[in-house]
């Protein structure tokens, strides 16, 4: 099955296989972090609060910490992200791998996805990428089971489901 290119920008590529059409994330060669920092006991999470035009114009909404893979090292790239999105400085070893997805099979994106006990972390000046949307970004930290059930980015979710399962943290004390 050879890809045909059917459109590419510095960004993304729409490609097709067959009859089936996708995109591509040029910009980070398909390859996605995201990060869940939370805190066990009481559970608590950092939440990112950020504008997301294509979405919902410019109102302020729940997302997840992301970023595009760099030189092809997630974990560093997570390590980056924290700091740039949330303020906070991590090592390698407290990050806590939770797999790979795929967010939707109208593209080939993996985003690997990563847990951070943040309970003893200071939490400081987010550093941003510089971009327009990131200077009214903020994180901030939340107990609400139910806005992360709701909330529409499905990452954050799926990070706290897998961290429940491998930290046996009791979902049903927090609803």
């Amino acid at each position: 099955m050879e890809r045909e290119i059917l459109f590419d920008n510095q960004w993304i590529q729409m490609c097709k296989i067959d009859d089936y059409v996708f995109s591509h994330e040029k910009r980070c060669n398909g390859k996605i972090v995201a990060i869940f920092p939370f805190i066990p006991e009481p559970f608590q999470y950092l939440a990112r609060m950020e504008a997301t035009p294509c979405i919902e114009n410019d109102k302020i909404r729940f997302c997840s910490i992301t970023g595009g893979v760099e030189h092809d090292d997630p974990v560093a790239t997570a390590i980056l992200e924290l700091q740039e999105e949330a303020g906070i400085i991590a090592e390698k070893h407290e990050l806590i791998k939770l797999g790979i997805v795929n967010p939707s099979k109208s593209q080939d994106t993996e985003v690997y996805l990563f847990g951070i006990d943040i309970t003893n972390k200071e939490i400081g000046k987010a550093t941003g990428d510089g971009s327009e949307h990131d200077k009214n970004a903020f994180c901030k930290m939340m107990n609400d089971i139910y806005a992360l059930v709701g909330c529409k980015d499905p990452l954050n979710l799926v990070m706290f489901l897998r961290l429940a399962l491998l930290k046996r943290i009791d979902i049903g004390k927090l609803l």
